[in-house]
């Protein structure tokens, strides 16, 4: 590794630390714990473990990987982004396997579940205990924060030598992103974005709520775009603004599974009440559109940037 890239390598795993040392030493309490007594109290579970857990012990057994794993160079994204997604499913898997010591014999997914999101009446609990996508919030969040922060790292290499100054920009955007998306993503638990099943939310937590949505979907498509850049102006533009849309649409998806057919309200007035036949309010249908323009005016402004060094 040359200078630069071992500079950016110290810094990311240096920021990784900070953030993954509650969820990895949470996850490693549960693990003693269960290897002891083959099943662990309510009050020795901590929430959030699933899936921050998993998810921070991936990433950083992944990232301690780039030394060996980037050597295959243009095929170290796919191959770090497999053995991220990899190790998550295992060690999730684990988790949500192990037991809460408690008369209905909770696994820690269905404690979580039922703890953070609050059961209203039976058939609500039947669904939250044995209806798999009430995981699907979780697992697209984590699956998402595995490839961006994996992707960033190993493209770190790839890009920056190259003389490709709108791949270069977009791939700054992709870093930039990558760390908001993961602030907000501990913004969120800390607002306590799972913390009832209807209702509507403080003014601080629509705002940290509805950037989440956005950011959600602007990584993914900006992660696109990273590979798409050099295509033509559809391609690069279009594809990565689709799927910015498709991801913050998915996110709402999610939140609407998680919380039994309902979604947070921002407000009361009438951009916050719910549209006819759907569940989604006029605020809510404005953030998919405009996640997507967002996109890709930032690939766009990537691209001019890109011709304008080219002129120069």
């Amino acid at each position: 590794m040359d200078k630069s890239v071992k500079r950016f390598y110290g810094i990311v795993m240096l920021f990784l630390l900070v953030f993954s040392f509650y969820p990895i030493g949470m996850g490693v309490r549960i693990f003693v714990l269960q290897s002891q007594y083959g099943n662990i109290l309510p009050e020795e579970y901590a929430q959030h473990v699933i899936p921050y857990a998993a998810v921070c012990s991936s990433i950083l057994v992944t990232i301690s990987l780039y030394p060996i794993v980037s050597k295959i160079r243009r095929f170290s994204v796919p191959a770090a982004s497999i053995i991220g997604l990899g190790l998550f499913a295992g060690v999730e898997w684990f988790i949500e396997k192990n037991t809460i010591n408690t008369m209905a014999a909770y696994s820690t997914f269905q404690w979580q579940l039922t703890h953070s999101v609050g059961i209203t009446d039976a058939m609500h609990s039947f669904h939250k205990l044995y209806d798999p996508t009430y995981r699907m919030h979780h697992l697209l969040v984590s699956f998402l924060l595995i490839l961006l922060i994996t992707g960033t790292v190993y493209n770190y290499g790839n890009v920056m030598p190259l003389n490709d100054r709108a791949k270069k920009a977009v791939f700054c955007m992709q870093a930039i992103f990558t760390a908001l998306f993961i602030v907000f993503c501990a913004a969120v638990n800390i607002t306590h974005f799972f913390n009832g099943p209807s209702g509507s939310l403080a003014p601080f937590s629509s705002v940290i709520t509805g950037f989440f949505f956005v950011l959600a979907g602007v990584n993914f498509g900006i992660y696109l775009a990273v590979y798409l850049i050099n295509k033509n102006m559809l391609i690069s533009i279009l594809l990565p603004a689709a799927g910015t849309c498709l991801i913050t649409l998915v996110t709402y998806l999610g939140e609407y599974r998680a919380l039994n057919g309902v979604l947070y309200r921002f407000g009361y007035t009438k951009l916050f009440q719910m549209t006819p036949f759907t569940v989604m309010t006029l605020t809510d249908m404005l953030i998919v559109p405009a996640s997507g323009l967002l996109t890709a005016l930032l690939v766009y402004a990537a691209r001019e940037y890109g011709k304008k060094a080219e002129f120069n």
